[in-house]
């Protein structure tokens, strides 16, 4: 460690250029992220809904992956007024100039033949709807979507003329917009209430700005790692939010462990270089301990069949990842090179001393009443978390936009138009074993649809059939086969929706009297699924956003307990390693436990109870995100972790140096750490608030979770409960019955220098 501690002294300034060198090539992937991460990664590998939705990608009109529902409303006439008709034609025009060749297909109010576009005529007459098929590739669908629906606005402001953009592509498309500005806000929020706070904690201009340097270096690094690899692979738009908040949180949380112990070491006499050393040594080990138990933590994310959750996981990673590279490389390299302006810490009385602060007097009070501390801790964290006994999960849908953004309001006014269920219908992917055409009756099929009609929530179920019926005088086979699918026949595009280009798949939509979300929703499909196989001679997927959903909630649900073993046994196994114990790294599983579940209770009261609607608006009031839950305790653990390492290990290290008394080694080690853990937990709190100014739900319900966790952590767990646990242990505390830790063995205490002489009071 000493051989490379001098590499990295000497080659300094090789190692500054070279990171300068890696910063700028991050940079050209990081700008270019957005064009490539993904808004899907919803779709559980192999579920029914994954299938239903692959069978309608292709083969029908106007229902590929960028496809779009265009809903066009005019203020001042209804559909049986000449200027009406006029009007959806010119938002049409500029559709069409924009999209230019892209635009392959249209389907709706505008196609159909008079008498029988009343499905797509709104309740009061002056809306109507026409669905537009184009050969976009997903991910340029949702770079160019945001920017039609802008022009269409700019074009029709002030006219009475309102056209919205429905779609996946749509919806992911705004959501790029609003993560990538709300990323900005909370940025510029965050920043330069970092600095200040890290003026505050520093006393030191440039210890705050090389603490800010390391925290953005992180965010640009990992983001532009995240950039690369989604050049090349899905990755979720979520996983770059991740990267950005845990990369800047983290990276300004080690370098402040650094920073402080190097400056520490000054202050007790030590030549620059050898308080570098020791402080490289000492914090520089906990900050990789520290790193590699997140990562640990995150990794269990990855048994999750969500590219969603598996992004996150990633982004969580390479922010991590790039906070220990610089804190460990580039820091070192840079304190070196601004060591001059980088003063000590004023030498302060100690602390046996007479006047005691908070860090010494609230451990001294949790060791002389160990029991009722633990007893009151565990019940304020208890009264926390009883709300999270009600907590529900759902879907991302158009509830976790604002309910100004253009998305928003389309589906706001399908939802008033056409019935709550018109935005989200399930789509029913019938497949046959020989084209529907040639099938010799459609008894089977008629009877299916019959009993889709039939259950309780649906309201109504759109198919071929009535369409091919008519065109056939009532046989509906005769309409289908008379029907010219591929020569312009005015009637082709009422079958080419409904019936694959192959002819072998069919697809119903059945409209369901609730939201997507809803317990109506979701049992219409599970009755769907159940009347379909318990039909032979069809197959049957059922697909759209309910059963996406449906899917995604039980793939999180199955996985959920494997997750948090993993993730449990990952850190356990990390902690024994590292601190040769049995019981510190037990204790840390159960104080993170208690403290992640009181986590889950605010986060619960504020958006599902609706206690925050004054702070964050009416529009935050909602269920959890689905993923939000198994997210939050993943990094909660790695970042409550964080502080366990930090500070036992400067209890350790008390530990040896005064002669093996716990009690003293608990009050030195909090005295030493504790300053720096409220400091560094109010600059993660600073960092996580921000991101719940951002516009999109999932991240404020995240930011949420995570401040509250990291302020119940660095208070109520480090000061109290942690001290009041350990004071009943004793001896205990190091206890294995494998791999001992010699080093453990009780030293004289004058045979080390005596570090409490110059404990540092914040």
């Amino acid at each position: 460690m000493r051989r490379f501690f001098d590499t990295l002294v000497r080659s300094r300034w090789g190692i500054v250029l070279a990171w300068l060198g890696v910063c700028g090539v991050s940079a050209v992937f990081a700008l270019s992220s957005n064009d490539h991460l993904s808004g899907g990664g919803w779709y559980v590998e192999g579920s029914d809904s994954q299938i239903a939705a692959e069978t309608l990608s292709a083969g029908f009109e106007g229902r590929g992956p960028s496809s779009f529902a265009l809903v066009v409303t005019v203020d001042s006439a209804d559909v049986s007024d000449r200027v009406f008709r006029s009007s959806v034609q010119s938002v049409f025009d500029v559709v069409a100039d924009e999209l230019g060749d892209s635009a392959v297909s249209r389907f709706g109010w505008s196609t159909i033949p008079d008498g029988f576009g009343s499905q797509f005529v709104g309740a009061d007459r002056n809306m109507v709807v026409d669905f537009v098929g184009t050969d976009l590739d997903d991910g340029t669908a949702r770079r160019e979507f945001p920017h039609i629906q802008d022009e269409l606005n700019a074009h029709f402001e002030g006219t009475g003329v309102h056209a919205t953009m429905i779609s996946a592509s749509a919806f992911w498309g705004e959501m790029n917009e609003l993560s990538e500005s709300g990323l900005i806000r909370s940025e510029l929020i965050a920043l330069p209430v970092l600095a200040l706070v890290l003026l505050y904690v520093y006393r030191s201009v440039a210890a705050a700005v090389l603490s800010g340097v390391v925290g953005g270096a992180s965010v640009l690094l990992s983001v532009g790692a995240l950039g690369f690899i989604a050049r090349h692979t899905e990755v979720s738009l979520f996983g770059k939010s991740a990267a950005t908040m845990l990369g800047l949180a983290i990276g300004v949380d080690y370098s402040l462990f650094i920073i402080s112990r190097y400056r520490e070491e000054l202050g007790a006499g030590s030549s620059p270089v050898a308080a570098l050393r020791t402080a490289w040594v000492r914090s520089g080990e906990t900050v990789a301990v520290s790193g590699l138990t997140i990562m640990v933590a995150s990794t269990a994310l990855f048994v999750v069949q969500l590219n969603v959750i598996r992004s996150m996981a990633l982004g969580a990673m390479l922010g991590i990842g790039a906070a220990m590279v610089m804190s460990l490389l580039v820091l070192p390299a840079l304190i070196v090179i601004f060591s001059r302006w980088i003063g000590p810490r004023a030498p302060v009385s100690d602390a046996t001393g007479s006047r005691r602060t908070i860090w010494e007097r609230a451990p001294r009070f949790a060791m002389n009443r160990p029991y009722t501390t633990i007893g009151v801790c565990l019940a304020v964290c208890g009264l926390l978390a009883v709300p999270a006994l009600r907590m529900d999960t759902v879907t991302p849908d158009s509830s976790i936009l604002p309910s100004s953004s253009p998305s928003a309001v389309g589906y706001e006014a399908m939802r008033t138009q056409f019935g709550t269920g018109a935005v989200a219908p399930v789509n029913v992917v019938v497949t046959f074993g020989e084209p529907v055409a040639e099938a010799s009756n459609l008894d089977s099929l008629n009877e299916f649809v019959t009993a889709i009609d039939d259950l309780p929530g649906v309201v109504a179920v759109n198919s071929v059939l009535p369409t091919m019926a008519t065109f056939g005088e009532g046989d509906a086979l005769e309409g289908l086969r008379s029907t010219d699918r591929n020569a312009g026949d005015t009637r082709a595009a009422a079958v080419n929706r409904y019936v694959s280009a192959d002819g072998r798949n069919l697809v119903l939509e059945a409209i369901v009297d609730g939201e997507a979300s809803s317990p109506t929703a979701r049992a219409v499909v599970r009755e769907i699924r159940e009347l379909g196989a318990d039909r032979n001679e069809l197959v049957v997927h059922v697909g759209g956003e309910t059963a996406e959903g449906i899917d995604a909630n039980a793939e999180i649900e199955r996985r959920l307990w494997t997750v948090l073993a993993l993730m449990l046994i990952g850190i356990f196994a990390l902690l024994f390693v590292y601190f040769r114990s049995v019981f510190i790294p037990l204790k840390a599983v159960v104080v993170n436990v208690v403290s992640i579940s009181a986590a889950y209770g605010v986060v619960v009261l504020i958006f599902q109870f609706g206690w925050g609607r004054v702070i964050f608006g009416s529009d935050s009031v909602a269920d959890l995100t689905n993923f939000v839950p198994i997210v939050l305790a993943v990094l909660l653990f790695g970042i409550s972790t964080d502080y366990e390492v930090f500070l036992i290990s400067r209890i350790r290290e008390a530990y040896r140096s005064n002669g093996g008394d716990t009690r003293a080694a608990v009050v030195e080690g909090s005295v030493r750490t504790a300053p720096l853990i409220s400091g560094a937990a109010l600059l993660m709190i600073t960092v996580f608030l921000a991101f719940t100014l951002a516009a999109v739900l999932p991240m404020q319900q995240l930011g949420l979770g995570l401040a509250a966790a990291v302020a119940l952590d660095a208070t109520l767990i480090r000061l109290l409960a942690i001290p009041a646990a350990m004071s009943v242990m004793g001896r205990w505390n190091w206890w294995t019955p494998i791999f001992a830790d010699k080093s453990m063995a009780v030293e004289p205490p004058g045979e080390q220098r005596d570090q409490r002489a110059t404990v540092p009071v914040q």
